[in-house]
């Protein structure tokens, strides 16, 4: 099949908190069930057709909406706006997840009938693999058929893939001017203490601490 990713990167910057952080909560610490997780980007897709996008009619107002709704999300998931520190702790500094708006010349109907796997990553700001430190990282794509594809990747660490699934409809439901939905609580680190992980020290606590979650569960 011949490749009809065409892709053109117009911004790149970062979108901050819509409110600061509190100087309590700069130190987000891993739990230990964080510091064994392996070290990896979890990337995930969306696309949306031109009549999904019934109330948002211009890109510009697509744009706006995306940007607000994302900062105010930020402001309660707060450690997605910070950098990763030695895979221990987040650095809650508010410096922002790292945003990107592209342009696309091809219609949405030819990317999804012709499903390239491969192709995927053009639709994500960086390689999952060289994200430095970031928690969290997001791409719009305006096409030029009037759809968009939003792609998102977030760092394993700092969030599992339910934690993802909650911020995601979290930040659609702000997109949505909703404000009835459940925030996170990030108490991790409270249930399970993070260790020392040097070899000595994890092989001594590993046991313990998977029993003690099986009796949570």
């Amino acid at each position: 099949m011949k490749n009809m990713i065409d892709i053109q990167v117009v911004f790149k910057g970062n979108i901050r908190p819509s409110v600061p952080t509190p100087d309590h909560l700069r130190h987000y610490q891993f739990s230990f069930l964080d510091q064994i997780k392996p070290s990896y980007f979890m990337p995930f897709v969306l696309f949306y057709s031109k009549e999904a996008q019934t109330n948002i009619h211009t890109k510009e107002q697509r744009r706006d909406t995306i940007k607000k709704s994302l900062s105010e999300a930020l402001t309660h998931f707060y450690p997605l706006a910070g950098q990763v520190k030695r895979m221990l702790y987040v650095d809650c500094n508010d410096e922002g997840a790292y945003y990107v708006e592209a342009e696309a010349k091809f219609q949405l109907s030819e990317i999804l009938q012709n499903l390239n796997l491969h192709d995927m990553s053009e639709f994500l700001p960086l390689e999952v693999n060289d994200t430095k430190g970031l928690p969290l990282m997001v791409q719009v794509t305006f096409i030029d058929c009037g759809g968009m594809a939003i792609g998102v990747g977030l760092h394993h660490q700092v969030a599992d893939a339910l934690s993802f699934n909650m911020f995601l409809n979290s930040w659609s439901a702000l997109a949505r001017g909703q404000t009835d939905f459940k925030t996170p609580i990030f108490g991790g680190s409270k249930l399970f203490p993070p260790q020392d992980m040097s070899t000595n020290a994890l092989s001594s606590t590993r046991y313990v601490h998977y029993t003690k979650a099986n009796k949570i569960v």
